[in-house]
């Protein structure tokens, strides 16, 4: 009898010993040294990144595929990551090598170099493409943010043809109708402008279906009313117009 309880107790120990085991495996996943949480997600990786305006990269793009492909600078690189550390190869002479230090969906930082293993026998620096990059993605708004719509924009317009529009901070704009001035606003996705004369004034309002940012530029895509009403003082009649349109905005970032 001494001989069985002396047994079940050894099992029992050797079965706590084996959960706690267990349970610091499990907690060394979450464990950034233990290569857990510290690894990038490939998806995440995949789409059009770009350097922004600031940087001397300005107008370059890496895009990641999902069969360990990056394109950049006219070379396909075949890449693979270790944790946070990503090494691409394009003909076992090109070599693109960065280590990711923060990614949070649309924003990348990163610090490494992309060098050519032939030119650097000759003294040839590698090229630094460290900084934040900017990937590109398509969304379709629920609201337009006034911050957003400041600045110049180019209007390609089905309708209309090709114009400027400058949207100023202190809510007026022009360029839709020449050099006229407008008041705008917002209300939720749709931007609203009035302006002209008394007797002679036009309204504009268009909505967005879906908004494109990059490191470079905005492009938002638009459909609305352009309204025209003329009053002819001699006489007294009203005429109005309107004119729908679809279109694309384009802002230089």
């Amino acid at each position: 009898m001494k001989i069985k309880l002396t047994m079940v107790m050894f099992v029992a120990a050797a079965t706590m010993f084996v959960t706690s085991c267990n349970k610091g495996d499990d907690n060394n996943g979450d464990n950034p040294s233990g290569g857990g949480s510290s690894a990038i997600s490939e998806a995440n990786l995949v789409g059009e990144w770009g350097w922004p305006s600031s940087h001397t990269l300005a107008g370059e793009t890496m895009v990641f595929t999902k069969n360990h492909i990056v394109k950049y600078d006219g070379k396909n690189y075949t890449w693979q990551i270790s944790g946070k550390h990503l090494r691409g190869v394009f003909s076992e002479r090109f070599i693109i090598e960065f280590d990711i230090v923060e990614i949070d969906g649309a924003t990348m930082r990163i610090s490494g170099t992309v060098k050519d293993s032939i030119a650097q026998m000759s003294g040839v620096a590698p090229t630094d493409i460290s900084g934040t990059l900017v990937k590109t993605r398509t969304f379709v708004p629920t609201s337009l943010d006034e911050s957003m719509m400041i600045g110049d924009w180019r209007c390609d317009i089905e309708e209309m043809g090709t114009f400027g529009l400058t949207v100023n901070e202190d809510h007026t704009c022009s360029g839709w109708h020449g050099s006229l001035s407008f008041d705008w606003s917002i209300e939720g996705t749709n931007f609203k402008s009035t302006g002209g004369y008394t007797s002679d004034n036009y309204e504009v309002e268009f909505s967005a279906d879906s908004i494109t940012t990059s490191a470079m530029k905005t492009i938002m895509y638009v459909k609305g009313t352009d309204k025209h009403h003329k009053h002819n003082v001699l006489t007294g009649a009203d005429e109005d117009s309107a004119t729908e349109f679809t279109g694309k905005l384009t802002k230089n970032i």
